[in-house]
């Protein structure tokens, strides 16, 4: 298994090989920092395996074509929700295109109107 070092430009262990960070800080850069880069993120795996003897090796194209995909997926999932909430305001709105179209661009203002006309109904 060809293993790999990289330098962390970021943070507290700026200028640091992944080899000397602690595994904690290794498994936040996987889990959960945004910003890492998948060469970064493979890196930090590696090093994660070598210390703990893990039966874990890096992913093949196909295995990195799938987790694509099941990314894609649950984006789209979440904007087909969206426009699910966006037909029902329409209803609401009676189909005026100027209000359908300010929900459409501006999300957290339709579920706040959202969230007053639940409170509404289950005031009634």
């Amino acid at each position: 298994m060809g293993f790999f070092i990289m330098r962390i430009f970021f943070g507290k262990h700026y200028g640091k090989d992944t080899s000397e960070v602690d595994s904690g800080y290794l498994l936040f850069i996987i889990e959960k920092l945004e910003s890492a880069d998948y060469s970064l993120i493979q890196s930090c795996k590696a090093e994660l395996f070598s210390r703990l003897k893990l039966d874990w090796q890096p992913p093949t194209p196909e295995t990195q074509q799938i987790e694509t995909l099941k990314a894609k997926l649950q984006k789209s999932q979440a904007e087909v929700a969206f426009l699910f909430d966006v037909i029902g305001m329409s209803t609401i709105c009676k189909g005026n295109p100027y209000i359908i179209d300010g929900y459409l661009h501006n999300r957290k203002y339709m579920y706040e109107v959202f969230k007053q006309i639940k409170e509404a109904n289950q005031q009634n």
